[in-house]
């Protein structure tokens, strides 16, 4: 699988240290209330990982399938918040839940180029 332009591995991890940060953020703001703020967090650590393995040749296409699923995973157990953003619910769980979308959403993509580009 040829690189594309971007380090899609790097950006991977950058956007996996973001969903950290997020969760932790979310789970600070609640006053630990809920150990489901965590959720972001928990993503973010085994994107990191696998955006760690992906820079191993041998491992990249494994790895960027497994991100792919992840960002999937994460877009489609965080929709739940659209209707209460539309609702203008500003609790920090559907804002978390929202960024949640958006950084899944901005994952899958770099990993989608990356396969299409490789085609």
């Amino acid at each position: 699988m040829a690189s594309s332009g971007i380090a899609t591995e790097l950006v991977s991890i950058a956007l996996g240290g973001v969903m950290v940060l997020l969760g932790l953020v979310a789970y600070t703001i609640t006053e630990f209330a809920s150990v489901t703020a965590l959720i972001p967090a928990v993503f973010g650590v085994l994107i990191v990982g696998l955006g760690m393995v992906a820079r191993i040749d041998n491992y990249r296409r494994i790895a960027l399938s497994a991100i792919g699923v992840l960002a999937i995973l994460g877009i489609t157990g965080s929709l739940r918040a659209i209707p209460a953003i539309f609702g203008q619910d500003w609790s920090v769980a559907t804002m978390s839940q929202g960024l949640m979308i958006v950084l899944s959403l901005l994952l899958l993509g770099v990993v989608a180029y990356e396969f299409l580009d490789a085609r």
